[in-house]
């Protein structure tokens, strides 16, 4: 009874903290709290992406929305770079060995040379592309509306996103929604033919799964990489 009087006491304090929030900061919300929120004059989206949010079939007209854009053009880049060197470098492997005591010689592969394709060259691309230029990787990608980027040998747009497949090494994925609906009939095939690290021995293809909106292409292939194990 107790707990009970308690998660009570919890949510109809928070009923009422909503009912008084005039700006609210939030990845998404339900359908349904919006209109519940009478004094709500300005939504602030934590991500870039706000398909969640205008897909919403309450979305009040008269509330100020705004998105999260460019501020994650230092730590995403970071994050996506470490994920590029996990995929390339057998660190897992290492990590795992150290942990029995064993001593396994591997043979990385090198990231000098390679192509990267980034579907998506928006501001985080943008800063991904200078980051592997760096270690002398090839970029190049697809834009909605192509325009010369630094560091990027190429820029395509959309609807040109199987040359950009066919060329790469490796693949980021930064389509928004609706964008990535575009290129999803390219996309699915391609990551079919190349599911497997062996597919390709001279040419490991590997797909990596950031999105703004964690929907779409990304979550079907993200769940199906699931069910093979998490490869």
């Amino acid at each position: 009874m107790a707990w009970s009087a308690s998660a009570g006491e919890a949510v109809a304090a928070l009923v009422l903290q909503l009912a008084r929030t005039e700006a609210l900061m939030a990845p998404g919300v339900p359908a349904g709290l919006l209109p519940s929120m009478k004094k709500l004059r300005w939504a602030q989206s934590m991500t870039a992406g706000v398909e969640g949010w205008l897909a919403l079939p309450d979305l009040p007209a008269d509330l100020m929305l705004t998105c999260a854009r460019g501020t994650h053009t230092e730590s995403m880049p970071e994050n996506i770079m470490a994920g590029l060197f996990y995929v390339a470098k057998p660190y897992a492997v290492a990590a795992a060995n150290q942990k029995q005591s064993k001593w396994v010689h591997t043979v990385p592969q090198p990231l000098t040379g390679k192509t990267l394709g980034i579907l998506g060259l928006g501001a985080i691309g943008a800063e991904v592309a200078r980051m592997a230029k760096a270690f002398n990787m090839r970029v190049i990608g697809t834009k909605r509306r192509p325009e010369p980027t630094e560091c990027v040998e190429a820029v395509l747009p959309t609807e040109r996103t199987d040359e950009v497949l066919a060329q790469s090494d490796f693949v980021l994925l930064l389509l928004p929604l609706a964008v990535g609906q575009l290129a999803r009939p390219l996309l699915w095939p391609w990551f079919q033919q190349h599911r497997s690290w062996t597919d390709k021995i001279d040419r490991a293809v590997i797909l990596l799964l950031v999105l703004v909106f964690p929907g779409g292409i990304s979550g079907g292939i993200a769940a199906w990489m699931k069910r093979r194990g998490g490869r």
